[in-house]
């Protein structure tokens, strides 16, 4: 799964649209899109973002691509874990 940065002005952006982000956001059925955690650095997961870029795009009238690129930053270089507890490694044996 690729995850993606926001760009610092899609704020901006956003705001000059005349609606807050979660009147954007539930256009697409996301109940509160985080900008202020995303400005602080967490990333959104593809669909997440791909979701908001699209509600964007109908917003200003563009398309969903150059929304994600006016919005996003693709990270393809960040992996994450997968979810829940890390199991842990039985103890190796020592055979004598």
């Amino acid at each position: 799964m690729i995850y993606y940065e926001l760009r610092p002005d899609a704020r901006a952006k956003i705001a000059a649209t005349g609606l807050h982000q979660d009147d954007i956001a539930q256009r697409e059925g996301i109940a509160r899109f985080r900008l202020d955690l995303k400005e602080q650095g967490q990333l959104t997961k593809g669909p997440q973002a791909w979701k908001f870029a699209r509600a964007y795009a109908g917003v200003v009238n563009i398309s969903e691509e150059a929304a994600m690129e006016q919005l996003f930053i693709p990270r393809p270089d960040v992996k994450t874990g997968g979810k829940g507890r890390k199991r842990r490694k039985p103890p190796e044996q020592m055979i004598e």
